[in-house]
């Protein structure tokens, strides 16, 4: 398989699902509903009889928790939230808590509630990435907290009320957090938990539109590498240059050593301090998918310098530490607007049909590698896959040469390809590839949309 690395030796730098029906009304979780009570074992006929009789006649508490069980945990609410809210920023912090348990604490969040504060501050780490947002409810009694929970576990007791009540009432006992009438262990020391890291003067400040991150994430993000031994390929590069204005502009570039995605960014507002081109930093993947789920406004802050980016909007924050573009060992990634090639004319196909047989060349074929061989003269593409050894042909479907080259035979991943086609989020799809048969074995294919802002680089594979 060539590599980036390899092609940056043969050529020269270039110049340039349904939502789920609910009920039209929720109910409200009664404060009284949520206190916990004990299961009572039920021997015979006539002590279930004296239980249910004993149960009718007992008075129902008017503030939550007050039962004999309640009061000898001691347990007291602190704070009501909107299920729907508090589901949504559990499962935003999710995304940073890390999988491999090897830090226990860090598969926690902190939850803080002031006495009287009409805010719960969800604290999640991982070794990385900070990050802390703030759920607006309404406070109840005069007791404040902070405790650690189960990330996980949190989310799904919250998920699993969100569906029958509007609000739930959160309070904390000698045993744990209480969600409702659920309780969660305490996940830990508050005080063990990371603390905000120490802000460092930024050096490049920018405005950057909110749906930017989800653009990250669903064109750039899906050609970083998941290769643990692939260091400095495990998120993505913003590399900040100077416009024909002298204006700076911002790149967002992902690769993996044998395929790259490029996402130009030109609606962020840059504004630098010091130096005329703000340092190029690659920032990790939960940075951006955290803010893909938080970024509820239009805009969101984001400073960068050489070891940090920080991102913030009214009720949230990250802060995630970075690598310098220049000291990572990614020569691929470094160099990528030398491997950024650009090939004379194109072939242009129906996104819809070609994503259609990746799709099916992907579920069939045994190998990685689909072949893509264009016939100038009948103006079809089609796409041959192996399988066991042997060579299939899917149906052709029609194709349009704008000065392509006329014979094409290319051998590529077919999940790179895939991928690369369903980034372009765009009705036709431009194809282009080196002049000859020969370039065209070493050569990357370019993947195009209709939007001029994204294009993908896909290295062949060799036979």
């Amino acid at each position: 398989m060539s590599t980036m690395e390899e092609h940056l030796v043969q050529q020269a730098p270039a110049t340039a699902l349904a939502a789920p029906k609910r009920p039209r009304k929720k109910a409200k979780l009664d404060l009284a509903d949520a206190i916990p009570r004990p299961e009572v074992e039920v021997i015979t006929a006539t002590e279930e009889r004296q239980a249910k009789q004993v149960e009718k006649r007992a008075p129902k508490p008017t503030k939550c928790f007050e039962s004999e069980r309640a009061l000898s945990d001691r347990l007291v609410l602190g704070i009501e939230l909107d299920a729907e809210v508090l589901f949504g920023f559990l499962a935003a912090v999710e995304k940073i808590t890390p999988a491999d348990k090897a830090y226990p604490i860090l598969s926690s969040v902190r939850l803080t509630h002031e006495v009287g504060d009409a805010k719960l501050v969800i604290e999640a780490a991982s070794n990385a990435l900070w990050t802390a947002v703030a759920v607006t409810g309404v406070p109840h009694g005069d007791v404040g907290f902070s405790v650690m929970a189960p990330a996980l576990q949190a989310k799904n007791v919250v998920n699993l009320m969100r569906q029958d009540f509007k609000t739930l009432p959160l309070g904390i006992s000698d045993g744990g957090l209480w969600i409702g009438a659920h309780r969660l262990a305490y996940g830990g020391k508050p005080e063990d938990f990371p603390s905000r890291p120490l802000l460092r003067p930024w050096e490049a400040r920018a405005a950057v539109p909110a749906f930017y991150f989800d653009e990250i994430c669903s064109r750039v993000l899906t050609a970083a590498s998941v290769d643990p031994t692939k260091q400095g390929l495990h998120g993505v590069l913003l590399d900040f240059s100077l416009a024909e204005d002298r204006s700076v502009i911002c790149t967002a570039v992902g690769s993996d050593g044998g395929r790259m995605h490029i996402l130009d960014l030109p609606r962020m507002k840059i504004q630098t301090r010091g130096a005329a081109t703000p340092p190029s930093v690659m920032i990790g993947e939960q940075f951006f998918r955290y803010l893909r789920t938080v970024a509820n406004r239009e805009w969101t802050a984001l400073e960068v310098n050489e070891t940090q980016a920080n991102a913030y909007g009214a009720d949230y924050q990250a802060v995630a530490e970075v690598t310098l573009k220049g000291n990572a060992a990614t020569p691929g990634l470094m160099k990528w607007r030398a491997a950024n090639v650009e090939h004379r004319g194109c072939w242009a196909v129906d996104r819809h049909e070609l994503e259609r047989l990746l799709k099916q060349a992907v579920s069939k074929g045994a190998d990685p590698g689909v072949d893509l061989v264009v016939n100038a003269t009948s103006e079809q593409l089609t796409i041959m896959l192996y399988d066991q050894g042997h060579r299939h042909a899917l149906p052709s479907i029609g194709t349009r040469r704008f000065d392509g080259p006329v014979t094409v035979a290319v051998h590529v991943n077919g999940q790179f390809l895939l991928e690369a086609v369903l980034a372009c989020k765009t009705g036709l799809v431009q194809l282009g590839f080196a002049q000859t048969p020969e370039l065209q074995r070493t050569s990357p294919v370019t993947i195009r949309g209709e939007d001029d802002l994204f294009k993908a680089v896909v290295m062949p594979l060799a036979y």
